[in-house]
């Protein structure tokens, strides 16, 4: 019988995790690259520093850093870290919108730091997180699966969710709860 675990996913964390950070890295910056290109042909100020390379790479290895050290800490401890990444991970990207918010509201104060801020650039600077989060999970969950440890206690996370279910498995469960 051959396995259906793809040979990338048996990596020894030493070789996968560096490897998922460069590669979030290099494709979140790619992504974020074209989002400010799109942001600049709708008429965003040159001038502002977020939108350029040299004012992206730095939080989004930052960020990226960050994010995959949690995911290896929740994926060595929790005893269910795909439950633990359901809630996490929404709660951490609507925090880290959290500067930009500021950013946008502060844009017409003298004190503001950034010249040039609008909230069309704000909006632009949100929807980067949220690819740099949709990356890094893609990117973290293949290099570094999420698995529940044996005898742990299941979270439900509402009818049919069972982690690694057969979606038989989980059709035959809706059917059951809808009786």
């Amino acid at each position: 019988m051959a396995s259906s675990t793809r040979p990338y996913q048996n990596l020894p964390t030493r070789i996968a995790l560096p490897a998922a950070l460069v590669a979030s890295v290099a494709a979140s910056l790619i992504a974020e690259l074209v989002i400010a290109a799109i942001t600049h042909g709708a008429g965003a100020h040159p001038g502002f520093r977020p939108l350029t390379l040299a004012g992206l790479a730095g939080p989004t290895v930052a960020g990226l850093l960050i994010a995959v050290a949690a995911w290896e800490l929740v994926r060595r401890r929790a005893a269910d870290p795909v439950a633990v990444m359901r809630r996490l991970v929404p709660v951490v990207v609507v925090v880290s919108w959290a500067p930009d918010v500021v950013l946008g509201a502060t844009h017409r104060e003298a004190t503001s730091q950034v010249a040039y801020t609008t909230w069309g650039e704000v909006a632009a600077l949100m929807v980067m997180h949220l690819f740099v989060a949709a990356i890094g999970l893609g990117l973290f969950s293949q290099l570094l699966p999420l698995r529940r440890r044996p005898g742990a206690p299941s979270a439900p996370m509402g009818p049919g969710w069972r982690l690694n279910a057969h979606p038989r498995s989980a059709e035959a469960t809706n059917r059951h709860h809808r009786k």
